[in-house]
């Protein structure tokens, strides 16, 4: 073998494991990237959960406010639930954006803007003496937080399942896109 024959050898092998080492450090920087959104993603959603609840809890008890007419007594509490509602509101809003931006699933992103947009409310907690269909507004004020609640449980499951799905094979997450 001559001189030359080994200097090209030896440069192949040289370029083949650099070539090596910049994939494998490729791969490592972008596994590490995917970790990374998909833990921010998962604390987004946790927050998101967390906001849902404590607004399903404070429709719920809205509700049975409503449904007792305990109108003078319980100011402070409406006024409680009121302020609730709003900062629940705001927060919904910020953390389905962040989700949103987060999320490659479109179907995902869709519920998170649906749960959003159907936080229940009910303008007047108690009749004002013109109002005739009072009852009315309560069943919808009532269906409103059950559509709001199964609409939650269903996000969750949604969630859970696409995690399932994306915990498979680490060559599929770079190749089978």
């Amino acid at each position: 073998m001559s001189l030359s024959q080994t200097i090209i050898i030896s440069l192949k092998a040289l370029i083949s494991a650099l070539m090596s080492a910049f994939l494998t450090n490729y791969l490592q920087r972008r596994n590490e990237q995917i970790k990374f959104s998909r833990d921010k993603l998962f604390d987004r959603y946790s927050e998101f959960v967390a906001v849902a609840s404590a607004d399903l809890f404070r429709a719920r008890m809205q509700l049975a406010l409503a449904e007792r007419k305990f109108q003078e007594e319980n100011k402070d509490l409406i006024d409680n639930a009121y302020q609730s509602m709003k900062s629940n509101k705001m927060e919904l809003s910020r953390l389905s954006l962040q989700i949103r931006l987060l999320e490659s699933d479109e179907q995902l992103k869709r519920k998170v803007q649906q749960i959003e947009k159907s936080q229940p409310f009910m303008f007047f907690l108690f009749p004002p003496k013109s109002d005739s269909d009072y009852q009315g507004k309560l069943n919808k004020f009532d269906s409103d937080i059950n559509l709001f609640e199964q609409s939650f449980f269903d996000l969750a499951n949604m969630v859970l399942a696409n995690q399932k799905i994306a915990g498979k094979c680490l060559l599929c997450r770079y190749f089978c896109r």
